[in-house]
Order: structure tokens, then C-alpha cells, then sequence
């Protein structure tokens, strides 16, 4: 296919729109840092990823509207891309995204409370209904056993007692 001028800014325009396409999925991983914290392995994972992306997306994009071909211009495209959408979008995007996730957390906490209110409170009420029984009778097993060993300790001590009175009267004879 012979090289025009037009096939050229198309070429140079799909660049541009990779370029864009490559900080907006930078930014996505950003905003996944800011929102859940990983550690050090993980974020080297995940720059993995983020770079084998860019380069399908690149080599889709090259491949599509330049038959594979690499030209200058396609990194000068690429990097125009990039820079347009930091300067134009990034913040937009990066800010919009970020308050959608946080409505979505409220939600979510909202959710989890009137659940755990609608569940819980009811499960709670049955639960006490059922266990009145057993907590009495657990109470007063505790009693008793805590009784007991109020008597063995009395039981001891007088055994103790006993024992050494026994010996007293034992060295006496």
C-alpha cells in the first residue's frame, strides 16, 4: 500500500490514541494503589502487567494501522499521547474515578448495616431466647462447682488440721 500523507496522520493519530490509551491504564493502576494498598512483590507484578499491556496495545495498534511497521513518528505519537492525556485528563479521570469508588465503599457500608441490622438483630433476640435455658443452667453449675471448691479448700484445711494434730499426738507417745 503506497505511503500518502493521509495514511501517515492516521498512523500518527492511532499512536497518538495508544499513547493515551497507555497513561490511562497507568492511571488505573494508580488509583488501584491508592484504594488497596500491596506490598512491595505485588506492585512489581503489577508494573508486569501493566507494561505487557502497553505492549499489546502498542503492537495491536501498530499492527493494525501500519501493518506492524515501526516508524519515529509512531513513538513521537505515542509519547504526544501520553502527555496530552496527563495534561488534559489525568486529574479529571484520576479524581472521578477515585469519588465513584468512594460512593460505591458508602454504599456498600450502608448496605452491610442495614443488613447486619435486619440479620443480626433478629438472629441475636433468637439466639438469647434459646440460650436463656442453658445460661442458667450454666450459672448455676458455676455456683455450685465454685461452692465445692469452697468446701474441699474448708475439707483440706481440716484435714490439714487433723493431719497435724495426729502428729503432734504421735511424737507425744
Amino acid at each position: 500500500m503506497p505511503e500518502t500523507s493521509v495514511n501517515q496522520a492516521y498512523i500518527f493519530a492511532c499512536s497518538v490514541v495508544g499513547g493515551i490509551i497507555a497513561a490511562l491504564l497507568y492511571d488505573l493502576f494508580r488509583i488501584k494503589r491508592k484504594t488497596i494498598k500491596t506490598g512491595i512483590i505485588a506492585t512489581y507484578i503489577e508494573d508486569f502487567i501493566y507494561w505487557v499491556l502497553v505492549s499489546i496495545i502498542m503492537f495491536l495498534l501498530l499492527y493494525f494501522s501500519n501493518d506492524g511497521e515501526i516508524r519515529g513518528f509512531i513513538f513521537l505519537g505515542a509519547l504526544l499521547g501520553v502527555v496530552l492525556y496527563v495534561l488534559l485528563l489525568s486529574r479529571i479521570v484520576t479524581g472521578l474515578i477515585l469519588f465513584i469508588i468512594k460512593i460505591i465503599k458508602k454504599v456498600i457500608k450502608l448496605i452491610i448495616k442495614i443488613l447486619s441490622i435486619l440479620i443480626f438483630t433478629p438472629l441475636k433476640f433468637i439466639l438469647n431466647i434459646i440460650l436463656k435455658p442453658f445460661k442458667f443452667i450454666f450459672n448455676k453449675l458455676k455456683r455450685l462447682i465454685k461452692h465445692l471448691a469452697q468446701k474441699r479448700k474448708t475439707s483440706v484445711a481440716r484435714q490439714n488440721i487433723f493431719k497435724k494434730i495426729f502428729r503432734n499426738v504421735r511424737k507425744k507417745f
